[in-house]
């Protein structure tokens, strides 16, 4: 066991009695794989890759515009949460509603939301996704479209986004494969494997 330079983990909003952290806000998210820990925070577009021994090998960057989170897609989101999760009828339905819209939010999206790690070295980060948000809330929940991933190799060189199976939640990827969980529209999961075929 042995410390870690101090990184962000989650930001904070203003609360009714104190600091609340913002609901679909930049979080920390970290991988590993064959000697290598990664570790990012979704406020930019940064990770710090450590060796075994918690040595700051360098961090890995990518140009990033920041998406604004509108108001349009925070009453999508509420409208879904509340279809989702809230049992409500009435005035109390009313409540919950305003509760929602009162927590805070960020006002961009995080540049983030999911990192896997290869045994090759090559890093692979997720795109937010507010469609899948309400049931989770989360940027990296399951999704009826496909989810875009953004790949660097062992260099931290970024190689291109690609896109995964609409419903389908990477877990690992090898060098010519990926493994997850796919989830079909009748609720059923099912572990699901694809193959990568690399250009030439």
């Amino acid at each position: 066991i042995r410390d870690v330079d101090r990184v962000p983990a989650v930001a904070y909003g203003p609360g009714i009695n104190a600091p609340t952290p913002l609901r679909l806000g930049p979080e920390m998210v970290q991988a590993s794989a064959v000697g290598r820990v990664y570790i990012g925070f979704g406020d930019q577009y940064a990770i710090r890759e450590y060796d075994a021994s918690w040595t700051l090998q360098r961090i890995i960057r990518r140009a990033w515009t920041p998406k604004p989170f509108t108001s349009r897609e925070l009453n999508t989101y509420i409208d879904a949460w509340m279809t989702l999760w809230s049992t409500e009828v009435g005035v109390k339905r009313e409540r919950d509603r305003l509760a929602q819209i009162n927590a805070p939010y960020p006002d961009v999206l995080p540049a983030f939301a999911d990192m896997l790690a290869t045994t090759t070295g090559e890093l692979w980060l997720r795109d937010p996704d507010l469609s899948g948000a309400p049931a989770c809330v989360c940027l990296s929940g399951v999704t009826d479209r496909p989810s875009t991933w953004n790949v660097f190799n062992s260099d931290g060189r970024w190689l291109g986004a690609l896109h995964m199976p609409p419903r389908f939640t990477p877990t690992e990827v090898g060098s010519d494969y990926v493994l997850g969980q796919s989830l079909s529209t009748g609720k059923v999961l099912r572990v699901v494997m694809y193959r990568i075929v690399k250009p030439r």
